[in-house]
């Protein structure tokens, strides 16, 4: 699932996201547009966070 959905469907912001993680919230959006890619421990703090809805996958799939 898309992180984009996945924070709509969860009713979170950006802002609130990122605070879970700790990193801003435009980083956040930069990843939801594409233009950046977590890092992976971030990737698995992802993962953790959405309990497993929002993947390594879900960033890179379109680039295959």
């Amino acid at each position: 699932m898309r992180l984009a959905v996945w924070l709509r469907q969860n009713h979170l912001t950006n802002l609130e996201f990122a605070r879970r993680l700790g990193v801003s919230h435009t980083t956040v959006g930069r990843w939801i547009s594409g233009e950046t890619f977590p890092h992976p421990d971030t990737l698995r703090h992802i993962a953790a966070i959405t309990e497993g809805d929002v993947t390594y996958s879900d960033f890179f799939s379109e680039l295959t």
